[in-house]
Formats: C-alpha cells, sequence, structure tokens
C-alpha cells in the first residue's frame, strides 16, 4: 500500500532559498524519528512533521545553502523495503541530475537507514554526495536531534561535494560509508558504527574532518 501510495502521488518540492552566492542541496524526506512526535494518547511517536518543517527547524541553514525540500514519503523505517527504496534511489538520481543541485540529504528511519543507504549506494548512478541521516530523539523531545544533524548533514555535502565516499550516513557528527555502517544501540545518539573499517570523517564547524579514505564503491549495473 505504501508503495501505491508513492506512485500514486506526486512528491511535494518547494524550494527554500534563492540567493545566487550558494550552493542548492536536495533534503528528500522518508520519516522516521526524526519526523515524528509523541501521540497525546498512546504516548507513542506517530508521523506528523512535513520536509518544510524540518527544514524550518534548523538554524542557520539559509545561511549555507538553498534547500530543495522533496517530500518522498512520511512512513517509519520500518515499512521501508527494497521497492521504495529502488523508487527512493530514482527520485534522487532525477534530482541531482540537476547541474545547481550539488549534492543530496535523505532523511529517514534510523532502524533500517544501513540497509536503506547501502542499497542507494549500489543503484544510484550520480557521482554526487548523498547523505543518510536522522535522529534518535523524535521533533516533540525535550532534546531532539534532528536538527543537528541535518545542519551537519548540508555542511558535508556543501564542504566535499567532490568526496568520491558514495553514500554515507551521518549522525552525531560522525560520517559512516554506507558498506560497513551498522545501528549498534536503541536510544544513544551515538548509535552507528562503522566496524574495523572506522568513520570516514568527522563534521566539524561547517568542515569535514577526513580521518579514512573512501572504500571502492560497489554499483550494479
Amino acid at each position: 500500500k505504501v508503495l501505491q501510495k508513492i506512485h500514486n502521488t506526486t512528491a511535494k518540492q518547494q524550494r527554500v532559498g534563492a540567493d545566487p552566492d550558494l550552493p542548492t542541496v536536495a533534503i528528500i524526506t522518508t520519516g522516521g524519528t526524526i519526523a515524528e512526535k509523541e501521540d497525546a494518547k498512546t504516548g507513542g511517536a506517530v508521523p506528523a512533521v512535513s520536509g518544510s518543517k524540518l527544514v524550518d527547524a534548523v538554524d542557520g541553514l539559509q545561511d549555507i545553502a538553498n534547500i530543495e525540500v522533496v517530500n518522498f514519503c512520511n512512513i517509519d523505517s520500518s515499512q521501508m523495503n527494497p521497492q521504495i527504496w529502488a523508487e527512493l534511489s530514482k527520485k534522487v538520481d532525477s534530482l541531482l541530475a540537476q547541474s545547481d543541485i550539488i549534492g543530496a540529504v535523505v532523511t529517514h528511519g534510523t532502524d533500517t537507514m544501513a540497509t536503506g543507504a547501502y542499497m542507494l549506494d549500489v543503484t544510484l548512478k550520480t557521482e554526487k554526495p548523498v547523505v543518510f541521516t536522522g535522529a534518535m530523539n523524535d521533533a516533540s523531545s525535550i532534546d531532539p536531534d534532528g536538527p543537528a544533524n541535518i545542519l551537519h548533514a548540508v555542511q558535508q555535502v556543501c564542504a566535499q561535494p567532490d568526496s568520491g565516499w558514495g553514500v554515507t550516513v551521518t549522525l552525531n557528527r560522525y560520517i559512516s560509508n554506507a558498506q560497513t555502517v551498522r545501528k549498534t544501540q536503541t536510544t544513544n545518539p551515538q548509535t552507528f558504527r562503522s566496524g574495523p573499517a572506522g568513520y570516514l570523517g568527522y563534521v566539524f564547524n561547517g568542515r569535514v574532518i577526513a580521518y579514512n579514505a573512501a572504500i571502492q564503491r560497489q554499483q550494479l549495473p
């Protein structure tokens, strides 16, 4: 049903900012904790925040880039599957075929983020940077981590448009390769680890501090 809805619905797009001196970055939203708020009746987190609202919550974002916001879907990442990721891959490639967009940030639920990032890494045709990010605390939390994670992901795209890292997962400032990243905690914001391969880098004050070279990317024909 989710895939059918995506097929039958045109993704809503909105350009935020029009500064000719700034780069343009696409933010494609798919749902997950980053776009959820606590339900007053059940106490559980439910989808509640649109892509434009996610962007509005990020202080300083429009100072570093114009943003092309694309509401792809708004679902829990447990509902993600290969068919939806395949459609997402096509959408990202279509956006990044535009010459003025230097890269993309995909907001995604953390439970299946590593799998989704890897699938896009092997299916995307673009060589532009694509950064998956999300949140461990929902948008109604007293300390939501989503806005900072979006800011750092956009800073990464702007700082390294030709990094050659392929698709990465960036949360809590740490940058992981899509091939090696794993979620290791259910509550800790420092949940994603890269094992023996180590992190690719770290985002600090708008700069990317590189730790390791890119792993050779494996792409499907």
